[in-house]
């Protein structure tokens, strides 16, 4: 309830957050959709060590200032080869400045984050030193944790194409249970499911 309760409350934040640029006459349209992929890092403060990720996003764009974005990191680690670990995140995403002649958006992103992991075991045998033998079957387990850390921070976005944009994040993840605080770090490409045009009415 608290991490509900906290999205609802950026969520009415950011939507009264006045523009802090006008949009003009006629600017540069926004696809409904886009795809990204690309890679990162995550650490924890007061820890020496850090994860690297490969980074998933899918944005669904609901007005032209607000979108909502599911995120999945696949995490490295020592965890071994039988296993698959990583974070999904559900965020919002408000536009908050953009430049048009530049095709630059500057983006604030506010959401929770949960965790998963698919660990796999191929089975095995083991003979004790009197003969017994000990067998044990394969076996896979799947664990997925709900939306229990708060995530905030910034994303800019360049367009290059018609088709083409990239994008970097910067994030704050924040444990209200105690765990810590920590950061991560995200660039890549974006790819709309369909064009970023170049002009149209500044109501889409």
């Amino acid at each position: 309830m608290a991490i509900l309760r906290a999205l609802t409350v950026a969520a009415v934040v950011f939507t009264a957050i006045p523009a802090l640029a006008q949009d003009p006459p006629a600017a540069r349209s926004l696809p409904r959709v886009e795809v990204g992929l690309g890679a990162g890092s995550g650490l924890w403060f007061g820890e020496d060590a850090s994860v690297g990720v490969l980074d998933l996003r899918v944005t669904g764009r609901l007005t032209r200032r607000f979108a909502l974005e599911f995120v999945t990191d696949l995490l490295t680690g020592e965890r071994g080869t039988g296993s698959v670990y990583g974070v999904y995140i559900a965020q919002g995403a408000y536009l908050a400045h953009y430049n048009a002649a530049a095709r630059l958006d500057v983006l604030v992103t506010f959401g929770a984050l949960g965790g998963f992991e698919r660990y796999r075991s191929r089975g095995g045998s083991w003979t004790s030193p009197e003969g017994q033998v000990y067998e044990w079957p394969a076996y896979s387990r799947t664990r997925v944790s709900g939306l229990t850390e708060i995530v905030g921070g910034i994303a800019v976005q360049k367009v290059l194409a018609s088709h083409l944009a990239v994008r970097g994040d910067a994030q704050l993840i924040i444990c209200p249970h105690g765990a810590g605080v920590g950061m991560r770090l995200a660039g890549g490409v974006s790819v709309p499911l369909g064009s970023y045009g170049t002009r149209t009415s500044a109501r889409n």
